[in-house]
């Protein structure tokens, strides 16, 4: 009897010794495993990819709730995955600390549709921190009192672990404003230049761009679609109508300079490109497209002779129009 005691003794020391749950006065070490939407309606990638977004988002705050770590270093290990019943779709997340003793923790959040945005996945998030605050304190109180597994016991939502649902209405993803510098190759806004979007709902936006080109100022309304809403995959489709205003420009024939006036031109563009909401405040895009040119003749020679082909041929490389690649990057509002 007396040698078990003296074992159980040894153990709990042992659990103690090691590694302490969080950091010292610190945060808890979270690994979140990917998440698996296989059996619902959702692309196993859409949750993942706006939970990670939302995860990584709070680690990086300035006030972080949990640091995210590998699996090899974590306090509690989370993993998600989703589940779909008649008119309700639920993601489950299930806690589980990594040292003995061994607790576990389960949290769902009941939602009307199967879509999670940002600012859902963000109540996920702090949902899941104070759980598993709440339940490194319990494994903390086990361990000293030598239990070596234990599972949470049920409870309401009062900070202690246990069994938890959360039921959300549908969510409210629009009213974004996106203020972004962007530039690239024959964008809608030049070489370089500023964008403003709008996106009044979760699959439509309407943006406004001006920027340089080398057929002078140019300036571009647009509107894009989200097949899959603005927070989830983040791909969109776009048409801009862009007006390259013209400009004076020199160009050589002949071994002489010829000065000739690039005149106002149409042009419309589809672009397909992919939008990342980085941080809380942070956006980032990448698209491409492809312009077409309406204007047939858009030059004229200062000297009042005819445009000839030799004319437009040292001109082709300026023209508005042709492939598009571009970059964005800068604040989203909400």
């Amino acid at each position: 009897m007396g040698l078990m005691r003296a074992s159980s003794v040894a153990l709990v020391l042992v659990c103690l010794a090691s590694p302490a749950f969080g950091q010292a006065g610190g945060v808890p070490r979270l690994s979140v495993r990917r998440a698996d939407a296989s059996s619902t309606g959702m692309h196993p990638f859409q949750l993942d990819a706006v939970l990670r977004s939302a995860f990584a988002e709070e680690a990086l705050s300035s006030e972080p709730t949990f640091e995210l770590v590998s699996e090899y270093e974590a306090d509690v290990i989370v993993g998600v995955h989703s589940e779909s019943e008649p008119n309700l779709f639920r993601v489950v997340f299930e806690l589980s600390t990594t040292r003995l003793p061994v607790l576990k923790d389960r949290a769902t959040v009941d939602l009307q549709r199967a879509e999670v945005g940002i600012q859902t996945a963000r109540l996920m998030v702090k949902t899941v921190a104070l759980r598993a605050k709440a339940l490194l304190h319990q494994a903390e109180l086990a361990a000293s009192e030598g239990a070596l597994q234990a599972t949470a016991p049920p409870a309401e939502d009062d900070g202690r672990p246990g069994p938890f649902t959360l039921k959300l209405p549908p969510p409210r993803e629009w009213g974004r404003l996106d203020v972004v510098a962007t530039g690239g190759l024959s964008t809608p806004a030049g070489y370089v230049g500023a964008r403003v979007g709008l996106n009044p709902f979760s699959y439509v936006g309407l943006t406004f761009a001006a920027g340089y080109s080398s057929w002078g100022a140019r300036v571009s309304p647009g509107a894009r679609v989200y097949p899959f809403g603005l927070d989830l995959l983040g791909l969109y489709g776009e048409l801009d109508a862009f007006v390259s205003l013209g400009q004076g420009a020199a160009v050589v024939l002949a071994g002489q300079d010829v000065a000739v006036q690039l005149k106002s031109t149409l042009s419309v563009a589809p672009m397909l490109g992919y939008r990342q909401q980085l941080l809380k405040w942070l956006v980032a895009e990448v698209y491409l497209g492809w312009a077409f040119r309406l204007a047939s003749e858009n030059v004229s020679r200062d000297d009042g002779q005819p445009v000839d082909k030799a004319l437009l041929d040292s001109l082709e490389g300026r023209q508005p129009q042709g492939f598009i690649a571009g970059v964005a990057l800068g604040a989203s509002f909400f």
